[in-house]
């Protein structure tokens, strides 16, 4: 990946992306410019400048476990193996994510 500031990643970006970013949330109200992550595991995000964040915003909390969790994306890779289904009316996919997110043990 070629080195760049901020400026330049969102000066191209702007060419295709209103703005140079995809929503108004990430821009830096303190620098101006939008946060471009490059990768981010656990608290932490780099950006695509090569500069490491504490990430204390979290998504809005989407992220409450932390970036790149391995149970989660286990969790996911296993589910694009089944097939992933948009609608759950046969699957029972719904059933056993409820149950694990409530930790239930009822049978």
């Amino acid at each position: 990946m070629t080195k760049k500031t901020l400026n330049e990643w969102q000066r191209e970006a702007s060419v295709f992306i209103t703005g140079g970013m995809s929503s108004s949330f990430r821009a830096n109200h303190f620098t101006g410019i939008p946060m471009y992550a490059a990768k981010a595991d656990g608290a932490r995000f780099t950006d695509l400048a090569g500069k490491e964040y504490i990430d204390f915003f979290m998504c809005h909390g989407a992220v409450l476990l932390g970036h790149n969790r391995p149970e989660i994306k286990q969790a996911l890779i296993h589910a694009l193996e089944k097939g992933f289904f948009c609608w759950d009316g046969f699957s029972g996919n719904s059933y056993f994510c409820g149950k694990g997110m409530s930790g239930s043990s009822c049978s």
